[in-house]
């Protein structure tokens, strides 16, 4: 998978008013949508393609064609570097508005995240902010 991060934060980092840092990105990867049956089971759907627009250690932006409502939980597919990982997420804001080829913009907060995937997250944005610093240098 293709990662590519933007290379001028200035702009996103002037309006940080969260817990961790949002890392403006292009990650294509999938996701599934995850529903409670009858039973109070969660069952998924098959797989939906999108674009992580920007992540953080506590959730993501997300584009895509899928309609989702706020509340529903998505279950995502994320390839940081070399390393692949799945993080299941509550959908907290939806945009319907188009973005790129996509139809809504989903704001997605980790739900039980444990504290090894958020480093793991969290080693990877440190990583890429880096990168960005020197080349900025």
């Amino acid at each position: 998978m293709n990662t590519h991060c933007a290379q001028n934060t200035q702009i996103a980092e002037s309006r940080q008013r969260r817990n961790f840092f949002r890392l403006p990105c292009q990650i294509p990867t999938k996701f599934r949508l995850l529903n409670k049956n009858e039973n109070g089971q969660l069952i998924s759907t098959g797989w939906y393609n999108c674009t992580i627009r920007d992540l953080s250690g506590g959730g993501v932006s997300l584009a895509t064609k899928q309609d989702m409502n706020e509340n529903d939980f998505v279950f995502i597919s994320l390839r940081l570097d070399d390393e692949n990982m799945f993080v299941v997420g509550e959908i907290r804001k939806k945009n319907n508005r188009p973005s790129d080829s996509h139809d809504y913009v989903y704001g997605i907060m980790f739900d039980d995240l444990s504290s090894g995937s958020q480093d793991k997250i969290v080693r990877f944005l440190i990583r890429h902010q880096k990168r960005r610093t020197t080349l900025a240098s």
